[in-house]
């Protein structure tokens, strides 16, 4: 869901610009393939060294409330938000 939410151009070029305000490095999110653990693998780096700004990027978005995107915002918020995701993705 992460993944198909910044896969949008205009969504993936906002997070770059979140990442710059907030001093990281420039990174995608990657997108999860079923059957190779490398690509999980980095795709869990990705969201690790990303999740401030995926953060960010997701709350100025519930904020701006433009399109239907806010309503998809809310929901990743609070997938990655919830304490479960969180220890998954870091063990």
């Amino acid at each position: 869901m992460v993944y198909v939410h910044f896969s949008r151009p205009s969504n993936n070029a906002k997070l770059i610009e979140v990442q710059s305000k907030l001093g990281l490095k420039k990174g995608n999110v990657l997108r999860i393939c079923d059957t190779r653990w490398v690509c999980r693998y980095k795709n869990c780096e990705s969201m690790i060294k990303n999740y401030s700004s995926i953060l960010e990027f997701l709350k100025n978005e519930v904020e701006a409330q433009v399109d239907k995107d806010a309503i998809e915002a809310i929901g990743i918020l609070g997938q990655i938000q919830n304490c479960a995701f969180l220890l998954e993705l870091l063990y």
